[in-house]
């Protein structure tokens, strides 16, 4: 199966039920509550979540992404929402 962080974010409820259908898991009530509200912060959140937020390190990124090329073009292979 082929998830994005995005697509986690954007819909956690049909997310985690294909993950689960997947993983041969059932989704009961206690799982379906807890992918229905918004995520709590971890403990070693620094900042308030942000589909956004990897952008303040934009430069960084653009250093390291072209060595990524071939991977993210194996990735794409497999299904993944590009």
């Amino acid at each position: 199966i082929v998830l994005s962080y995005a697509e986690l974010l954007a819909r956690p409820e049909s997310s985690v039920a294909r993950l689960c259908a997947f993983a041969g898991i059932p989704v009961d009530t206690a799982l379906h509550i807890a992918a229905s509200k918004p995520l709590k912060n971890s403990r070693y959140t620094l900042t308030v979540p942000d589909a956004e937020k990897w952008r303040k390190n934009d430069a960084a990124l653009s250093r390291v992404l072209p060595g990524l090329e071939e991977l993210w073009e194996r990735i794409q292979a497999c299904g993944a929402p590009g």
